[in-house]
């Protein structure tokens, strides 16, 4: 009987040495830390430390919002770490979604897309096939022709490495126009614009800023999104000028699966109440995006659409089987 009576008490108080449970009464009552699976500088980390600094103004309490850089592995490192995070709302990402898309066809991370749960869509990033702003290609059709009269000589980069959306696009794009580039991948967008001003790469797939005093100037955005500013007006899409395709790059914020939806919903209602702030308002305006507000559900429906179209483009360029 004496046993017994331990034995129970034992549960006891190993049951009471547990953690408690989360009060999300009480949520947030510590610090929020959002990943950024960048280096700092980027335009994901610049949109992340701002939001930080506004969506504690749409939450209750005073618990600040950490952002931790985590890059590297084609931005893998940082999804990573958010997949082996608590699942309490604690521990979110802020990153472009293309690498949930694609990476776990590639078999080489341990998550897939139904790992996370989106809280938010804040934007669509516009990407174009930039050239150096005095560069003598002044548009597609000039560049077009010059890669087709010398193949695999016009030496470019993207911001993602080996089976990044990036990646993927402009292998696309390549299969769209039957031309052939050589390719020079770059873990941050920083780098690879750094190589192209060093004149070690003769273009680059991602945001131009001819229109913010910069150098990269584009030829043809691949996407259907644009920045903001009149300076590109009559830069055409890949669509617009009659191929059948559009890539895109939405950047959300997401949680890890089994967040409790209370949570998701207070962190989507602050962030899409902090899009409409004042200072936020302003950094889309400096960075010539235009929002594009998706709700959790719609953010899911449109990773699942490009996690499919990833997967028939890697079978399609004989990537995976």
């Amino acid at each position: 009987m004496m046993r017994k009576f331990l034995s129970v008490g034992l549960i006891i108080v190993l049951l009471g040495c547990g953690e408690s449970p989360v009060d999300y009464n009480q949520y947030p009552a510590k610090p929020i830390s959002i990943i950024v699976p960048y280096g700092p500088g980027g335009t994901t980390d610049v949109f992340a430390r701002a939001f930080a600094k506004v969506v504690i103004d749409y939450l209750p309490g005073n618990a600040p919002i950490i952002v931790v850089n985590k890059p590297g592995g084609s931005s893998t490192i940082g999804i990573t770490a958010l997949r082996r995070a608590k699942n309490d709302g604690y521990t979110i990402a802020m990153l472009p979604t293309g690498v949930l898309e694609v990476q776990p066809h590639l078999q080489r991370v341990r998550w897939t897309l139904e790992d996370f749960r989106p809280i938010i869509g804040l934007l669509d990033i516009p990407a174009a096939i930039n050239v150096l702003n005095n560069d003598p290609l002044q548009n597609f059709e000039q560049w077009r022709d010059a890669t087709e009269k010398a193949p695999g000589t016009f030496m470019y980069s993207t911001s993602g490495g080996v089976g990044s959306s990036t990646h993927i696009a402009m292998q696309i794009v390549q299969e769209k126009l039957n031309i052939k580039l050589r390719w020079i991948p770059f873990e941050g967008e920083a780098a690879s614009r750094a190589a192209l001003l060093g004149g070690k790469i003769q273009g680059n797939f991602s945001i131009p800023n001819v229109h913010k005093g910069g150098e990269l100037r584009p030829l043809v955005f691949v996407t259907a999104s644009k920045p903001t500013s009149d300076l590109y007006a009559d830069t055409p899409t890949f669509v617009e000028l009659g191929f059948d395709y559009e890539a895109s790059f939405p950047m959300g914020v997401i949680a890890a699966k089994g967040t409790p939806p209370q949570v998701i919903n207070m962190l989507h209602d602050a962030f899409k109440s902090a899009m409409q702030d004042p200072q936020i308002e302003k950094l889309y305006q400096t960075y010539d995006l235009a929002p594009a507000y998706r709700s959790p559900d719609e953010l899911d429906l449109l990773l699942q659409r490009n996690s499919e179209l990833a997967r028939h483009s890697l079978v399609k360029l004989g990537m995976i089987r």
